[in-house]
């Protein structure tokens, strides 16, 4: 839920927070228990952190420069409690933290006019709404007399003690070494215990219960939605005219583009992934399924910009790409997935692919642009590819020695890898589809030139016009060093 927020908070607003509410319990607890649960559920955080601390944020909170930090963003937390019964400002029914990135308090630093305001309205309110005046915890970031941590859990009482601060950044120790602060058990059975801790107070019943292995999908006209794609449903569903989970990437091509070609790759790409031509709907029970369209039609559509870019320029495409990046979804009606080709010149071109959430993450789109480029150039030769591999299988081994010695031909290889611009693979998909024989048989005299001038290759046989070689006639795959 964080790592999602995280990725979208500043797409929303200045003014967003993340809340999280747990289900309220029967019994409420001390003030000293919800402490220690509130740094546990930081602790538990930090423990699974994708990103490693940030190196400008130090790991002892007893630095004034110090602050919580997650997915390598500084995040100020508050914490309210049933416990909380005088500090009216920290009360809720249940426990509730609430997570707010640093860069929500852009603008508001205690030097600058809207900053000093900011603060004066904050602690009048607070004033009258608690009765009290504010904690003297309630400092500025930076300062050298101020610890952030002192802030994320008030006491009931301004005369009433602080409870510390238990967190320290840095992993668990490794068996053998001491066990990490918030895991008294220490090592891999800490974190396990943890877990079915916070998981019993949650209320949920099966905390000891292991989930099951994922199993294959089963044939049918629907299936159930994962976990996760049900979470993007929901969202997607409360505000259905919002794109805040389209993830959008042009890709700027230059130079001869084949877009019979380029269509046909992208269907193919879109055929062997069913994510990308799946719908959810809800049924009358209220649960929701998804189904997985048959492939058909072509999903390329194409746009004539070259009047005016003449115009415009690299504006008139910005324009457009925010356009068609900004579109909702409708995820019982639309593909996940939109292309658009902008054509800009004879030469130039823009690709646009929009894709839902729902169907893609930022590690999805190498494996995507891996298989559209290993498509195109399977388009422009002939030669088959393996689906999802970006390698070309040949159609023949040597008509000579029947070897399976590897060809190799410009812009061979593995797709598009990561590291690799958009023009690198698209110069090596519309590099001649006509290959090298690498068999060591093959004369190692010139080949004749010319465009319609019979190549000697290894065999007397072949006759296959081609100014650097012989087609692709060796078995295997295609070498990645060429």
């Amino acid at each position: 839920m964080l790592c999602s927020y995280l990725d979208t908070y500043q797409s929303m607003s200045r003014d967003t927070s993340l809340v999280v509410f747990w289900r309220p319990r029967e019994r409420v607890l001390a003030l000293e228990e919800y402490h220690q649960k509130f740094w546990s559920v930081l602790r538990f955080l930090h423990e699974r952190d994708p990103e490693h601390w940030p190196e400008d944020v130090p790991d002892d909170p007893d630095d004034p420069m110090w602050e919580f930090s997650f997915g390598g963003t500084s995040i100020f937390v508050v914490c309210n409690t049933p416990a909380h019964t005088v500090r009216h400002s920290r009360n809720s029914p249940g426990f509730v933290i609430t997570f707010q990135p640093r860069w929500v308090f852009d603008g508001l630093a205690p030097e600058t006019p809207r900053g000093t305001a900011a603060r004066r309205v904050i602690r009048k309110r607070l004033r009258a709404f608690d009765g009290m005046e504010p904690s003297s915890a309630l400092g500025n970031y930076g300062d050298p007399d101020n610890r952030e941590w002192r802030q994320y859990f008030l006491p009931d009482r301004n005369s009433d003690p602080e409870l510390g601060c238990p967190f320290r950044a840095g992993r668990p120790a490794t068996a053998g070494g001491d066990p990490g602060v918030g895991d008294p058990a220490g090592g891999d059975d800490g974190r396990e215990a943890l877990r079915r801790r916070m998981l019993a107070e949650a209320g949920v019943p099966s905390a000891e219960r292991r989930e099951p292995a994922i199993a294959a999908r089963a044939a049918g006209p629907d299936a159930p939605l994962s976990s996760a794609q049900h979470r993007m449903w929901v969202v997607q569903r409360l505000e259905p005219d919002s794109a805040a989970y389209n993830l959008c990437a042009a890709l700027r091509l230059d130079g001869g583009l084949a877009v019979p070609a380029l269509a046909r790759a992208l269907d193919a790409a879109v055929h062997r992934h069913e994510v990308l031509r799946t719908t959810y709907h809800e049924r009358l029970d209220g649960t929701v399924r998804q189904r997985v369209r048959a492939a058909g039609g072509s999903l390329l559509r194409t746009v004539d910009l070259t009047a005016r870019y003449a115009e415009e320029g690299e504006a008139a495409v910005d324009a457009v790409v925010a356009e068609r990046g900004g579109r909702p979804f409708d995820l019982a009606e639309d593909l996940p997935l939109r292309a658009f080709l902008l054509r800009l010149t004879d030469s130039e071109h823009v690709l646009v692919l929009v894709l839902h959430h729902i169907a893609c993450d930022d590690s999805t789109w190498s494996l995507l642009f891996a298989d559209l480029a290993a498509a195109y150039r399977s388009e422009l030769s002939g030669i088959p590819t393996d689906p999802g591999s970006g390698t070309r299988r040949a159609t023949r081994p040597c008509p000579r020695c029947r070897c399976s010695t590897p060809t190799s031909r410009p812009g061979s290889g593995r797709g598009a890898p990561r590291g690799r611009s958009p023009r690198t693979w698209r110069t090596g998909a519309t590099s001649s589809p006509r290959g090298r024989c690498r068999c060591p048989c093959r004369p190692t005299g010139p080949a004749p030139s010319g465009p319609t001038t019979p190549a000697r290759c290894c065999a007397a046989s072949c006759t296959r016009p081609s100014p650097s070689g012989c087609a692709p006639s060796a078995g295997g795959t295609a070498s990645p060093r060429s």
